[in-house]
């Protein structure tokens, strides 16, 4: 619900389960081996996989869509996590 919003982070996440950090971060990481964090940003970038296969929006659109505040935070993640860049990956699943 919140994803698009560059200012939510891991503790609007815990709020939004009534938990404490450190035991909503217990549980995820016992649940998914993930640090919070970490699951957040990949959710994030596995969302904008699917956005940019879309071919509908900008990268740069879906950037900001994905919670991003800049573009080339986005590309520098993007690239961590799949190797290649936004634009790379378009243009390989085309």
């Amino acid at each position: 619900k919140n994803i698009s919003e560059t200012n939510f982070n891991v503790d609007d996440l815990c709020r939004s389960f009534y938990l404490s950090r450190s035991h909503f971060s217990r549980k995820i990481k016992q649940i998914t081996s993930y640090s919070p964090k970490e699951l957040l940003n990949s959710y994030r970038l596995k969302r904008a996989a699917q956005l940019i296969l879309d071919k509908k929006i900008t990268i740069a659109e879906v950037s900001y869509m994905v919670g991003f505040e800049h573009p080339n935070s986005l590309s520098r993640a993007f690239r961590k996590q799949y190797g290649v860049s936004p634009t790379e990956y378009l243009s390989n699943n085309v």
